[in-house]
């Protein structure tokens, strides 16, 4: 992904995503990249002596560029909405921090609408290494279909190459089903 980062306390946030995952549901696996997203929104920092808060907003497309005829598929086929929320506290010296987020994904009118909210924790182990865990949740509804949820821990191995660039692992395992899931992210941070 690249992420565009603008101003000191108060600026503009954008992203271009496009992950490549791969897919174990405990009958068959995928392998590939998923679906593109782009989006831009507001940003800002607040800073204290403990550390420093991180909040941005962004409205965004999600494209359908993951292989949705796969079976566990790496997209969705349709173009989506996307308004999602974040926020990050990240400790003094910068080695501990929790996230936060909230997406709100408007479907196509044949499709339920999604939520996503995830909370994580991490700590810098090394250097250039940090580890973190935290889960996600997603609730599935509208478009007269029943409502769905799903419970995902997640763990979390960041490594920093530089400033700009790191590299980050996300290894998901369902909690309320047998999907497990890995996606491999490159970022590029402007």
């Amino acid at each position: 992904s690249i992420r565009y980062w603008d101003g000191v306390r108060i600026g503009i946030f954008g992203y271009v995503f496009i992950p490549y995952k791969m897919i174990d549901n405990g009958k068959r696996n995928s392998e590939g990249f998923g679906d593109l997203g782009i989006g831009v929104g507001p940003r800002g920092t607040l800073t204290n002596n403990l550390g420093s808060f991180h909040y941005l907003s962004a409205i965004g497309i999600q494209f359908p560029t993951g292989d949705f005829t796969k079976n566990p598929s790496l997209g969705n086929g349709r173009t989506d909405l996307r308004f999602s929320i974040g926020a990050t506290y990240l400790s003094h010296s910068y080695k501990s921090e929790v996230d936060a987020s909230l997406d709100y994904i408007r479907t196509e009118k044949d499709a339920a609408d999604d939520i996503f909210i995830g909370i994580a924790a991490g700590h810098q182990i090394q250097r250039k290494i940090k580890i973190g865990g935290g889960f996600l949740g997603n609730i599935k509804y509208g478009n007269n279909q029943d409502i769905s949820y799903k419970l995902t821990s997640r763990g979390i191995i960041r490594y920093t190459y530089s400033k700009k660039w790191h590299t980050e692992l996300w290894l998901d395992k369902g909690i309320l089903d047998e999907r497990n899931e890995a996606t491999l992210v490159f970022r590029y941070n402007f």
